[in-house]
């Protein structure tokens, strides 16, 4: 990261800070809370503290009254709702700081925690930072939990439990905001009794945030001291995530699964176990295995933090993933039916206060906004340089209909060029680029010996002039403004790469098959480009993306490593740095399928091969559509072996085949009655076709690439 050379006291100068806190029945910690929070070292005429009561009844009331008769920054509020959520809105529309920042009555701040969340957040631009939550416990209990939920094995991958990196993450603890991200997003999901900062944070993100975690900012956070209380707690965080990933269902991860799986096993197994001695044998085999992986996760613990806390650690995580896990499974089914339901209760933060702190930092926004609206002023007071790169190999069959969108686009022909990288094509592929350029000047022509899209395209950056550089493909067609439209979702919006729904579309009639198995999400998953076609978002890949020069220097050139999967790579590296990529509707082209089955299965084999190495590199951009084939066929496979074993593994193999075969019918039969049911028969065999290969090559690339887990490396040159 980056950093400025400014002081942290000129970046907060004239800031205004409102620190809110939501409390209920905290009578054993809201003193040491709200004496951390009193003690900052920040300016306390340039600060308040508000605290939303949830109509407490053991005295928390009482503390807070007598901590606000001696410093008159600090305010009580009543919370009806007795929620978090409520009372963390409640807090922030009584509120009148530029900057707002949330304090929970388990945790004490550090001296300078003010402080370093506004240098964090100004310094980086950030709409949200927060720190590592430093866990501690009071007792022999709570202290094995405080080790329990700072490790992997206890929290997965929540990086602000255990990191001391400062880094861009999904969520963090507590968090900081400036006030207009409120105004703009809405304040906190008040339907949430639990995990209402995880839909936030992920609010953020869908709309284009970026949230910071900074070691330098710490807290204490005193965790529960007894059985009873710990399930509870973890029990509602698993019943509420499903909630939230119901309206977020990008967001989601595996650590938000794992329990929950883990849970259903051993209920579905142990029902199973009373009927078959193979349920006994499985069900024994799942236990012992969680049984193990938890020992091993204490006993390492254990190793490093002292052995006191040891005999209670394997008790502390079975809590944790047991709680969560049935939580989640009951929030499974009570809301079944809210698959499709992602409203929520969201106030809206008034843009008008009586602060005029804020009124001024409304009028300087409104000013700076304006003049990004006038979109063809910015456009045309200077037209960016826009480079269009193309790494092609034996495309005669396309290369001329793709090369026509390209030289008919509606952009200056004097700001725009063309450069073709060819990999040494042995059809009509050099001779078609050939004839184009003698009408054409700006088209120019460049070898690619390494055959491979990744060396073609770094070929072509390394030739490229443009400000703008955008990728495009041989097998494509782009509408006549793409160019025109990449540059300007690029300048109008804070994206480090931009790009557009893909219309797949075929030939032949088979290639219309394919084109339409391709655009579905039983085909392809939550694969946006493919499936989302009329709105504007934040997502984790595009095809044909448009970048800034400046983006690609900063992140390199292309994984010369990889054969297929070099741009899925390329943007999870870009993920990685900060950046956003987004989906604009407005940027439109068509993309021409394989037209028969076995240069599909080719192409599937390959994505799901190189996919490994792309997931070894960047394993916290993993989703559930990455795993699923692969899943499906070690699935079908195990039960083919079992059935000659075992009678109940003809049960098991017909169990897979029966639900692949219900899902794939029901899809092909949903499709053909929307593009025709001339399709109906093709698109079984298509669907099992994606699925399969991309299950064999992603099994045989965890083959090939097993002892390269942890190799990140690859061959990405610089620019």
């Amino acid at each position: 990261m980056e950093k400025r050379n400014v002081s942290d006291h000129q970046i907060i100068q004239n800031v205004f800070v409102s620190v809110v806190m939501p409390v209920h029945n905290e009578i054993e910690f809201i003193g040491h809370s709200l004496k951390a929070v009193l003690a900052q070292n920040y300016p306390s005429q340039r600060m308040e503290v508000i605290v939303a009561d949830g109509m407490s009844t053991d005295g928390t009331r009482e503390i807070v009254q007598s901590f606000s008769s001696r410093h008159t920054n600090l305010h009580l509020i009543d919370n009806p709702a007795k929620i978090a959520a409520a009372g963390l809105n409640a807090a922030i529309m009584k509120s009148h700081g530029e900057i707002i920042i949330r304090v929970d009555g388990h945790t004490e701040i550090a001296v300078d925690y003010v402080s370093r969340c506004v240098a964090n957040l100004q310094r980086t631009g950030a709409d949200n930072v927060g720190g590592r939550m430093a866990a501690v416990g009071t007792g022999a209990f709570s202290k094995a939990l405080a080790l329990a939920i700072c490790s992997k094995f206890g929290a997965g991958s929540a990086r602000f439990r255990y990191s001391d990196k400062e880094e861009w993450v999904d969520t963090v603890y507590l968090g900081a905001w400036r006030r207009e991200l409120f105004v703009s997003i809405g304040l906190f999901d008040e339907e949430l009794v639990r995990n209402q900062d995880d839909e936030f944070n992920y609010r953020i993100l869908e709309h284009g945030g970026k949230i910071l975690l900074s070691p330098d900012i710490r807290s204490k956070y005193v965790t529960r001291d007894n059985c009873r209380s710990l399930w509870w707690q973890y029990y509602q965080y698993g019943y509420w995530k499903v909630r939230v990933l119901q309206k977020h269902y990008r967001q989601t991860r595996l650590r938000h699964v794992v329990p929950f799986s883990f849970v259903f096993a051993l209920l579905g197994l142990g029902a199973f176990s009373v009927f078959s001695v193979y349920g006994q044998m499985l069900l024994i085999l799942i236990a012992g295995g969680y049984l193990l992986a938890n020992l091993c996760s204490s006993f390492w613990i254990a190793t490093r933090y002292g052995w006191r806390q040891f005999p209670l650690l394997p008790v502390v995580f079975g809590i944790l993933h047991l709680s969560y896990g049935l939580g989640f499974l009951k929030g499974l089914t009570k809301f079944a039916k809210r698959w499709k339901d992602r409203a929520g209760k969201v106030p809206k933060l008034n843009a008008t206060t009586s602060d005029s702190i804020v009124l001024d930092w409304l009028h300087r926004e409104y000013a700076e906004r304006k003049s990004k609206l006038a979109d063809w002023e910015i456009l045309t007071a200077k037209i960016p340089h826009a480079t269009i790169i193309m790494a092609v190999h034996n495309e005669a069959s396309y290369i001329s209909r793709t090369l026509r969108s390209v030289i008919e686009q509606e952009y200056p022909r004097d700001r725009l060029e063309i450069i073709v990288a060819d990999g040494l094509s042995t059809d009509r592929t050099r001779e078609i680029v050939r004839s184009f350029q003698t009408n054409n000047p700006n088209i120019n022509l460049v070898d690619n010996p390494g055959r491979i899209v990744a060396t073609g395209l770094n070929a072509a950056i390394r030739q490229a002039k443009g400000e703008i550089i955008i990728r495009v493909d041989g097998h494509c067609e782009i509408a006549p403004d793409y160019v025109w439209h990449c540059v300007q979702q690029l300048q109008q919006n804070d994206a480090d790469a931009v790009g557009g729904p893909t219309e797949t579309i075929g030939e032949s009639f088979l290639a219309q098959v394919i084109a339409i198995a391709m655009s579905t999400f039983f085909g392809v998953g939550d694969s946006a480009f493919r499936t989302v076609k009329n709105r504007k978002m934040l997502v984790d890949t595009v095809a044909f993306p448009a970048y800034k020069r400046e983006t690609i220097e900063k992140a390199g050139l292309f994984d010369e490593e990889l054969v297929r999967d070099q741009d899925d790579e390329y943007n999870y590296r870009l993920r990685r740095l900060g950046g956003k990529i987004l989906l604009s509707p407005d940027i439109r082209s068509r993309y021409y399928s394989r037209s028969s089955l076995n240069a599909l299965f080719h192409q599937y084999f390959q994505y799901g091969y190189w996919k490994v190495r792309v997931l070894q590199k960047h394993t916290r951009y993993m989703r559930l559509r990455q795993f699923v084939p692969s899943a499906f066929l070690v699935a079908l496979l195990g039960s083919v072996v079992l059935s000659f074993l075992v009678p109940f593994g003809q049960k098991l193999l017909a169990l897979v085949i029966g639900g692949y075969l219900l899902s794939n019918l029901t899809s092909s039969v949903w499709n053909a009655k929307r593009h025709g049911w001339g399709y109906l028969l093709l698109l079984p065999i298509t669907y099992a076709t994606l699925h399969l290969s991309y299950g064999f090559g992603f099994l045989l690339g965890l083959i090939k690439f097993a002892n390269r887990v942890r190799d990140k490396k690859g061959m990405v040159p610089t620019i």
